[in-house]
């Protein structure tokens, strides 16, 4: 690793969501809605790419899959995890 050791670029920027704010909102993970929300206030942010490190497998109730989907045609540089399915291990 240490010959790879580089200065880490300023461009990017790091997005967690702690347990603390999780507490607060009384869930494990946020509403899809709120999710479409951050991708849009990112992009008007700047952003040029958003990650999420987040596989997005089942379906929730039809107005937050709703807001996600259009979130994500709204901004194409988004990226989300998948996941395999399960008969491919």
């Amino acid at each position: 690793a240490e010959i790879r050791s580089h200065e880490a670029p300023n461009d990017i920027v790091v997005v967690t969501i702690d347990d603390a704010t999780l507490n607060e909102l009384q869930t494990d993970a946020p509403d899809r809605k709120l999710d479409a929300e951050l991708i849009d206030r990112l992009f008007e942010a700047g952003a040029r790419r958003v990650f999420f490190d987040k596989a997005y497998v089942d379906p929730t109730d039809k107005a937050s899959d709703a807001a996600f989907e259009n979130a994500l045609r709204r901004n194409p540089e988004t990226y989300i995890a998948v996941a395999p399915p399960i008969e491919e291990g």
